[in-house]
C-alpha cells in the first residue's frame, strides 16, 4: 500500500501521520512525506537556499522519528520536497507514483472552532481523485468499530470502493451506518442489496435522514459519541458540502473530532 502524507510539519498534520501509522500497523505500506517550500517571491536567493536546506533537515529529522516510531517493520518511509502549489504537487507525483490513499490533517488548529474541513483539505478533497483521509486535531487512533455512511441514491457507486471498504479487514469487524439522504425508492433498494453484498460480515443499519436543513447541532455532538470514522464517496460531495463545507456546512462552527475518509472511483 502507498501512502502520500500531505504534511507542512504541524502538529495537526504530525498528528494525522500518526493516525494513518497506527491504522495501518499491521499492513505493508510505502509512507511518503510530502512538504512543500513557497518562497517569497522578493526573497534573495541566498535566503531561499538557506530556507530550503533548513525545511530538507527538518524532512529527514521527521523521517528519522517517524522511522523510530514505526515497531512493526512493515513501514518504510520517503520523502518528497517541491515547490509547487499543494494541488499541482500532489498531482505531478501521482503522474509518477501510483497512490492508495492520502492523508492530511482535517483543518488548522487555529480555524478548528470555525470550520470542519480547512480550505486546503477541501481543495485536496474536490480536486484530487485518490482516497483521502483527513484527521481533525487530537484524535488518536482507536479500534474502528462504527462508522457512519451518508449516501446519496442519486449518484451511481463504484465497485471498487464497496470492494475496498467491503474485503479491508481495517473495517470487517465495524458496524456500518447508513444515512440515507434521498427519498425510499426502487432503486434505493437495489443499492441496499448491494451494499450488502460487501459487507455480509458486517452489521449493516440503514436509516433515512429525509430534512437535513433542520439537522441540529446537537444531533452532531451526539453523532461524534457514536461514531469513529465518517466515510464520504467523492461523487457524494454534495453531502460534504451540506454536513462540513469550510463556509457553507451545517456544523462548522461546532468542532468535529471524526476522521472522514473520501472515497475516490
Amino acid at each position: 500500500m502507498n501512502v502520500l502524507l500531505l504534511s507542512d510539519f504541524s502538529e495537526v498534520a504530525i498528528n494525522a501521520t500518526h493516525y494513518a501509522m497506527d491504522l495501518l500497523q499491521y499492513e505493508e505500506v510505502n509512507f511518503t512525506l510530502l512538504n512543500i517550500y513557497d518562497p517569497k517571491p522578493d526573497a534573495p536567493e541566498a535566503e531561499m537556499e538557506q530556507e530550503r536546506n533548513a525545511i530538507k533537515s527538518i524532512m529527514q529529522e521527521r523521517l528519522q522519528k517517524l522511522r523510530e516510531r514505526s515497531s512493526s517493520g512493515m513501514q518504510k518511509f520517503s520523502e518528497y520536497y517541491t515547490e509547487d502549489p499543494l494541488v499541482k504537487a500532489t498531482r505531478k507525483y501521482m503522474e509518477v507514483n501510483h497512490v492508495d490513499l492520502l492523508v492530511m490533517g482535517a483543518v488548522g488548529k487555529e480555524f478548528r472552532h470555525s470550520t470542519i474541513l480547512g480550505k486546503h483539505t477541501y481543495e485536496i478533497i474536490t480536486k484530487i481523485k485518490c482516497n483521502i483521509l483527513a484527521i481533525p486535531e487530537d484524535v488518536q487512533f482507536d479500534l474502528l468499530d462504527s462508522i457512519l455512511m451518508p449516501l446519496d441514491y442519486g449518484i451511481s457507486l463504484h465497485n471498487q470502493n464497496l470492494q475496498f471498504l467491503g474485503n479491508n479487514r481495517l473495517f470487517q469487524k465495524a458496524k456500518l451506518n447508513v444515512w440515507e439522504m434521498t427519498p425510499e425508492s426502487s432503486e434505493s433498494k437495489l443499492i441496499r442489496a448491494y451494499i450488502s453484498q460487501h459487507f455480509n460480515e458486517s452489521e449493516l443499519i440503514f436509516s433515512q435522514l429525509k430534512d437535513i436543513e433542520n439537522f441540529q447541532k446537537l444531533t452532531w455532538i451526539e453523532v461524534q459519541k457514536k461514531f469513529n470514522l465518517i466515510i464520504i464517496h467523492g461523487k457524494n460531495l454534495k453531502i460534504c458540502d451540506q454536513l462540513m463545507h469550510n463556509e457553507h456546512g451545517l456544523f462548522t462552527s461546532h468542532p468535529n473530532r471524526i476522521p472522514i475518509l473520501v472515497l475516490h472511483d
